[in-house]
């Protein structure tokens, strides 16, 4: 079976990135390989893994339980015509069409959340076939049983009266979010109010609902996951929250939402 860094070591080194920023992390190598080792080791984090992964949505969810049930691993074509698969973009074509951003189908989001890697078989009539590394394959938060039903993990929603219950989109964002504080928090450790708006601005391009970004700021920072100045993270409520499955998250944020005087 591939590991991550055999796999990422068949990137080059702006895809690896795009991987790393899409996950929500920071890479400070600046060659191919050592980028590779660096994602590689941060992807097995445990923090990383969790935000990277409930960040997918369900569409990609569900291709990720469909290899996870087939022990990891599955061929292109029977991927392809469920699913999609990913476009051959060289660099100038992904900084053109921002695939990570725009994915095309739910396999490219997994692609360019680094969950996946593509290879051949050693059989005589050699298949290729997409793959969850070896090594993510015990750490993914994610039920391995072939019985899995998605449906399960959404039957504890909120009250069917509350306006955020098909908001699903939103526990998303609000994970997107925490990535990048984070990410913005590494790169500059100290920075003001006017740099924090700026940088927020540039966060609407990865959010499904952009207009919402102000009330998930401040439903994040009632829940204790941000501070209530300086939007700096607070490492012990995100990563209660970030451990929780999707129906509580999102039980977390309508509660929040409730509770709000604002």
């Amino acid at each position: 079976m591939h590991k991550l860094e055999s796999t990422y070591l068949q990137h080059d080194l702006a895809l690896l990135r795009m991987i790393a920023s899409t996950a929500g992390l920071l890479l400070t190598a600046s060659n191919k390989r050592d980028a590779a080792i660096e994602l590689a080791t941060a992807m097995q984090q445990p923090d990383n893994l969790k935000l990277n992964c409930v960040g997918l949505g369900e569409e990609a969810q569900g291709v990720l339980y469909e290899l996870l049930a087939s022990k990891g691993q599955m061929t292109v074509s029977s991927i392809s015509r469920k699913y999609g698969t990913i476009r051959p973009l060289g660099p100038a074509a992904r900084q053109r069409e921002r695939p990570q951003l725009e994915p095309a189908n739910p396999v490219e989001k997994l692609w360019y959340h680094g969950l996946i890697g593509r290879a051949f078989d050693n059989q005589s009539d050699a298949q290729e076939y997409y793959y969850i590394p070896s090594d993510l394959l015990p750490l993914l938060p994610f039920p391995k049983s072939k019985d899995l039903n998605i449906i399960k993990l959404q039957n504890h929603a909120p009250n069917e009266n509350d306006i955020l219950l098909a908001q699903h989109t939103l526990v998303d964002d609000a994970c997107t979010i925490l990535a990048f504080l984070r990410k913005h928090k590494k790169k500059s450790p100290s920075y003001s109010k006017s740099e924090s708006n700026v940088s927020l601005e540039k966060l609407h391009a990865y959010l499904q609902q952009p207009e919402n970004l102000n009330m998930l700021l401040s439903l994040l920072q009632d829940m204790g996951c941000i501070s209530k100045s300086g939007l700096t993270l607070t490492s012990k409520n995100t990563r209660v929250f970030l451990s929780n499955n999707r129906s509580e998250q999102l039980r977390s944020l309508a509660n929040a939402w409730h509770k709000s005087t604002r």
